[in-house]
């Protein structure tokens, strides 16, 4: 699996990339089978003069069959970064359960019982 972070006009954006790399490794830990690539964008939005809401955490998670897209917002790009994580887990999570549930079962042939007599 491979995590790919950018961070544009972000103070401390070496420790944040850090942070977002170790949360979404342990928030993908079971589920890293079935994820090839993670590509989060961190950006404060207004820029450094304004505060508010404006840091914004953009995950792309490309599985094998499909891509999935997570966004969130928020005052504090560390817990900005904390809350993506949990949604990455829980939705990649879903998503493996509907790759199971979808794939067709196995069943074993049946052989023939021969009679004995």
């Amino acid at each position: 699996m491979e995590i790919q972070i950018k961070s544009t006009g972000l103070p401390a954006a070496q420790k944040l990339r850090q942070h977002a790399s170790q949360r979404l490794q342990a928030a993908l830990g079971r589920c890293g089978h079935i994820v090839q690539r993670v590509s989060v964008r961190l950006s404060d939005i207004n820029g450094p003069k304004s505060g508010g809401a404006d840091k914004l955490c953009r995950i792309v998670i490309q599985m094998k069959s499909r891509s999935v897209v997570l966004e969130e917002l928020g005052a504090d790009m560390s817990r900005v970064i904390d809350r993506v994580a949990e949604r990455v887990h829980l939705t990649v999570a879903r998503q493996l359960d509907r790759i199971v549930a979808t794939r067709p079962q196995r069943v074993a042939p049946l052989r023939p019982v021969l009679a004995t007599g």
